[in-house]
């Protein structure tokens, strides 16, 4: 007689292998020491916002996303009323961050802050708020920090 396994053994076996398959590159990254395991400092206060203040914000990924982000806050600056400030930028890719650096700069005026590493960026006390425009591997992490 032939061993048949039900579709529910098929999907639960299924299931174990693509598990296993994410948690052992973590353990193994685990055990060389290769992830960050520091705790997620609180919050700092940020600077207050007055009624006549713009809202300053950074951008976190300058790529496809990000850069139509910047180009949608760039329309908002043209077009209405918007009190908001893009501040600065953040992206491993230097082409990709400046060419997002030269929309701003052009649709606001003034300088923009670009960093290479997120942590500085998030180290501002002067922004209000962050985007995350980042791939999906590294968006969840981006977001604790």
């Amino acid at each position: 007689m032939a061993n048949h396994k039900s579709r529910r053994d098929f999907l639960r076996q299924g299931a174990r292998a693509a598990t296993a398959a994410t948690l052992l590159p973590a353990i193994a990254r685990a055990d060389e020491g290769l992830v960050d395991e520091s705790p997620i400092p609180q919050a700092r206060p940020r600077t207050p916002l007055a009624p006549s203040d713009p809202v300053r914000i950074g951008v976190i990924g300058t790529g496809g996303m990000g850069t139509g982000h910047v180009q949608a806050f760039a329309r908002m600056a043209r077009t209405e009323p918007a009190n908001v400030r893009i501040e600065a930028l953040c992206d491993l890719c230097q082409p990709r961050m400046e060419a997002a650096k030269k929309i701003v700069v052009t649709a606001q005026g003034g300088d923009v802050a670009t960093y290479g590493r997120h942590r500085d960026l998030l180290a501002r006390t002067d922004l209000h708020g962050v985007l995350i425009a980042s791939p999906e591997h590294s968006h969840a992490r981006l977001a604790e920090d």
